[in-house]
């Protein structure tokens, strides 16, 4: 199964990344990360930026930025590494291009990071019904959305 699974991989990642790709890859990261301060430093030149990032990636000499570290207190205390606004865009590179191996192999239960899914599409599998949305938990936070 894992043969089949890497089955011309090497084909679709050889070569140069194309120009458009980069600009694609930039057009869905900003999607939720408009209002962030690297997102808004990025974006201050970002024709200059993605042709500079362009050029890095195809000539090998892109390296990954450095992560902000900090810590969130809800729902549970934990600490988030999160990666530079550069190199969110060359995750969304590297997923428009792994996404389609993968798609196919993975449980209909399983919503992370996929198209269509997410915690929005959660359902309730014992009866093949949608879970109720519960908004507003949480006055003071008003994105919060319980199962």
């Amino acid at each position: 199964m894992q043969e089949d699974l890497f089955d011309g991989l090497h084909e679709s990642l050889s070569g140069r990344i194309a120009l458009d790709d980069v600009f694609e890859a930039y057009y869905e990261c900003r999607k939720h990360k408009r209002r962030t301060v690297n997102s808004l430093a990025f974006e201050l030149d970002f024709e200059r930026e993605l042709i500079r990032l362009w050029r890095d990636i195809n000539s090998g000499k892109y390296k990954v930025g450095r992560s902000i570290a900090f810590v969130v207190k809800y729902p549970v205390q934990r600490e988030i590494f999160a990666a530079d606004f550069r190199d969110r865009i060359v995750h969304h590179l590297v997923i428009s291009r792994l996404n389609g191996l993968f798609e196919k192999e993975f449980i209909c239960d399983s919503y992370s990071c996929r198209d269509g899914a997410g915690t929005e599409k959660v359902h309730c599998t014992a009866c093949g019904e949608s879970a109720p949305k519960l908004k507003n938990v949480r006055p003071d936070i008003p994105e919060t959305v319980i199962f």
